[in-house]
């Protein structure tokens, strides 16, 4: 069993090395969280700061609120700085922005596009409601339930973007024999 499951991570290894890291939040973006969520005091300056360490980012945003769905803010002239798009957009659109740029632009080209990005929105709301819940029930470490969340289900997203032949075997393999993914991966993986 053991070589068999060593054979499932060492092929998703080798999909890393040639696909690249999977499309997921990096460390900008975690800071760009951090600096917009309700209560922080971070200061635009701040968070400038921290878009501009990223230069796809930064890159995004402004070709973002220069396209014509933002030229409302630009009154005629082109905006050339971070700081200015905060000052239009705001903390919290910023961070939306920021979030759904990284997410859905790496994962268009996949062949199976449309499942990795349900899977990544359904993790990452997962995050969002376990967090809230965690308020609620008054939990220390926020961020900490936000992440175990949100990577329940990373096996999942792995396979979707590393092994898709595999994926779509799971996924037909289910749907013919009326049972769940979770227990069809285990027979096509051959980890069970």
């Amino acid at each position: 069993m053991a070589e068999t499951k060593t054979s499932v991570i060492a092929r998703i290894v080798e999909g890393m090395r040639t696909k690249g890291e999977f499309p997921t939040m990096g460390r900008t973006v975690a800071l760009v969280n951090t600096h917009t969520k309700s209560g922080s005091k971070a200061s635009i300056d701040e968070l400038t700061n921290t878009i501009l360490d990223d230069i796809t980012l930064t890159n995004k945003l402004l070709r973002l609120v220069n396209s014509a769905a933002y030229i409302k803010y630009n009154r005629g002239g082109k905006i050339n700085t971070i700081s200015r798009t905060i000052q239009l957009l705001g903390f919290s659109h910023v961070r939306d922005v920021a979030l759904s740029l990284v997410l859905f632009e790496t994962i268009k080209d996949s062949s199976f596009a449309l499942d990795l990005r349900e899977s990544v929105l359904t993790s990452f709301l997962s995050g969002v409601i376990a967090k809230k819940m965690g308020s609620r029930l008054g939990v220390s470490d926020l961020e900490e339930v936000f992440i175990c969340s949100m990577y329940h289900t990373l096996g999942r997203l792995l396979v979707v973007f590393y092994l898709p032949d595999e994926y779509k075997k799971i996924k037909d393999f289910a749907k013919l024999n009326k049972i769940s993914e979770n227990e069809t991966a285990l027979t096509v993986l051959n980890v069970a």
